[in-house]
């Protein structure tokens, strides 16, 4: 999906020079600010989202979160999707969630938009959450410099 890229959730193959890293089951995933203000862009992406057995998540009061979102894996690992975006015009410079009219949102993360124009592009095969096969996709990823900004 265009206007998306993940900034988190390197493994070890992915680290030049075959280092290694004690790695994460959390995505961060940088959404363009235009394709929540899309009624039909973010809703895509819940339908996305919920076909893969994703739901939102709940904070320590038990309110559902329209950023975080969560599944299991089939050998029981937490896999945490956390929707970031960069909407200093929204939220200023502040580290909050944006205002939700639907089910879906973002947390406000100043200058991380940075991803959306700095990043790598890799091909990645891997098992589908729910056990439905495996898929290709090309992913665009945080490159070195704005993974580390």
């Amino acid at each position: 999906m265009e206007g998306i890229r993940v900034s988190g959730a390197r493994t070890d193959s992915e680290i030049p020079g075959g280092g290694s890293t004690a790695g994460t089951l959390d995505v961060d995933i940088v959404v363009d600010l235009q394709i929540l203000a899309d009624t039909a862009g973010y809703r895509t992406l819940e339908q996305i989202l919920r076909a893969m057995g994703v739901e939102r998540s709940r904070n320590e009061r038990g309110q559902r979160l329209a950023w975080r979102w969560q599944t299991h894996t089939e050998g029981g690992a937490l896999v945490v999707v956390e929707l970031l975006t960069d909407a200093p015009e929204i939220a200023g410079g502040k580290v909050e969630p944006l205002p939700a009219e639907g089910n879906i949102s973002a947390l406000n993360i100043p200058h991380s938009s940075i991803v959306l124009e700095m990043h790598q592009v890799a091909e990645i095969r891997a098992e589908v959450l729910g056990g439905v096969g495996h898929a290709v996709e090309v992913v665009r990823h945080a490159d070195l410099v704005s993974f580390t900004c």
